[in-house]
Order: structure tokens, then sequence, then C-alpha cells
């Protein structure tokens, strides 16, 4: 089963996400903020990360060079945000090709974002979806 972790300053928004995707199959976890994405990925491997952009401290623009610096054993990425066209955000995600998933964001868009970013890696390494 894939593991993602979801990463936000605001609470509301990382249990609204594990609630859309623990349902469908998915194994989640939280933190709250940049820092806390940076401990968690350093202590656990994760198939995925769908992280805010704009974040205090570290965003998620830290969060995503943290990962390239890891090698061969990165996981994917999906960022949510309203604020993509902000303070240099749009530039950064066109040179960086990650996909972003607009707020507020439908149930449906979401799940479908993810199962399309875990596509063949999931079903091949994974087993999933489970038949």
């Amino acid at each position: 089963m894939p593991r993602i972790l979801v990463v936000d300053d605001e609470p509301d928004v990382t249990d609204l996400v594990a609630a859309i995707l623990r349902p469908a199959g998915f194994e989640v976890e939280t933190v709250h903020g940049g820092r806390a994405a940076l401990e968690q990925l350093a202590a656990a491997p994760y198939d995925l990360v769908i992280c805010d952009l704009v974040m205090p401290e570290v965003d998620g623009v830290a969060v995503y060079h943290a990962i390239q610096k890891r090698g061969t054993s990165r996981p994917l990425m999906l960022f949510l945000s309203g604020y993509h066209d902000a303070g240099g955000y749009e530039t950064f995600l066109r040179e960086a090709s990650v996909p972003t998933a607009p707020k507020p964001f439908g149930v449906d868009d979401l799940r479908r974002a993810v199962t399309r970013l875990l596509g063949e890696a999931s079903r091949s390494e994974f087993g999933w979806p489970p038949s």
C-alpha cells in the first residue's frame, strides 16, 4: 500500500486530505509545517508527499529541494496551494514541473490526482490498488 505524507501548516487541511485518501486505500500520515516534514522524511520512507506550497519558516519549495537531494529514493510530490501565482512560486512550479492542486480542491479531483501520480509504480511495486 502506498505511503503518503501530507504536509500543511493548517491542521484542518491535513485532516481533510487524510480523510479523503485513507478510505481509498492509502496509508496516510500528516505533519504540520515544513520543518516537521523534513524530520518525518528523514525518519521514514514515503511514496508521495502532498505538501502545501506556502508555509511559514520552511515552505514547500524547501521541502522539495530537500527531497531532491535524497538521490534515487525520492518520493513523488504534489503541491497544494491557493497562492501558486504569488511570490515567485509560479516560476518555481513551472521549472520544477511539480503538479499542483489548487485550494480549494474537490474530493474526487484529489483522489484522481493521487491515483494518477502513483500510477503504474503503485500497481507494480506496491500491489495497489487491490484487485
